[in-house]
């Protein structure tokens, strides 16, 4: 697992240092900000490769092994 990505208690540690009630958003899909569902531990594959719009890490395909479990924050998704 690459070493720059961040840890459950390093993101515990930021949080903190915010007020409680501060509303979280994540960037929008081209512009703007989105709101996200709950977090959810999700097993995925590195792969580096992919270009930058699909993420480097992708849930596995059929007879894929994870390389790592990590929490993930999702954007939410609208229909409009």
């Amino acid at each position: 697992m690459p070493s720059d990505i961040l840890k459950v208690k390093d993101l515990i540690n930021i949080l903190e240092t915010f007020p409680a009630d501060l509303p979280v958003l994540i960037s929008g899909f081209k512009t703007g900000y989105d709101c996200f569902y709950l977090p959810q531990l999700c097993n995925l594959v590195h792969k580096p490769e992919n270009m930058y719009i699909d993420g480097e890490y992708q849930i596995p395909e059929v007879g894929e092994t994870p390389d790592l479990s990590a929490l993930i924050l999702e954007r939410s998704q609208r229909d409009d």
